[in-house]
C-alpha cells in the first residue's frame, strides 16, 4: 500500500502502454476505410460494414484515452511526491502542509483544487 503500491501500479499501467497505443491506431484506420468506401462509390453494404468498424474504432479510442489519462495522472502524482521529498531533504523548513499521499490531497489534486 501507500506510495510504493502506487508506484508499482503506475509501472504496471505504463508497462502495457505499448499495447494501448497499438489499439489507439484502430480508430483512424477504420475511419479512413469508411472514407475510401464512400468516395469510391462502393455498394451500400460495404459502407454499412465500415460504419460498424468505425463505431468499434471510436470505442477503442475512448478506452485508450481514458487509460492513458489514468496512467499519466498516477505518474504525475509520483513525480510530484518525489519532488516534495527532495525539497524536504534540502530545505531548512519542511514542506509538510502539502500531503498528496492522503485521499483528500490526492483527489483535490486530481480535480484541480488545492487540498491539505
Amino acid at each position: 500500500g501507500g506510495l510504493f503500491g502506487t508506484a508499482i501500479a503506475t509501472m504496471g499501467m505504463l508497462s502495457t502502454a505499448v499495447y494501448v497505443l497499438a489499439m489507439d491506431t484502430f480508430g483512424p484506420i477504420t475511419d479512413n476505410a469508411g472514407g475510401i468506401v464512400e468516395m469510391s462509390n462502393q455498394p451500400e453494404f460495404a459502407r454499412t460494414i465500415t460504419d460498424r468498424l468505425d463505431a468499434v474504432g471510436n470505442v477503442t479510442k475512448a478506452t485508450t484515452k481514458g487509460y492513458s489519462i489514468g496512467a499519466a495522472g498516477l505518474a504525475s502524482f509520483l513525480l510530484f511526491r518525489a519532488f516534495l521529498d527532495i525539497v524536504n531533504t534540502y530545505s531548512a523548513v519542511p514542506l509538510n502542509f502539502i500531503n498528496i499521499a492522503t485521499p483528500e490531497g490526492f483527489l483535490s489534486g486530481r480535480l484541480g483544487g488545492g487540498g491539505y
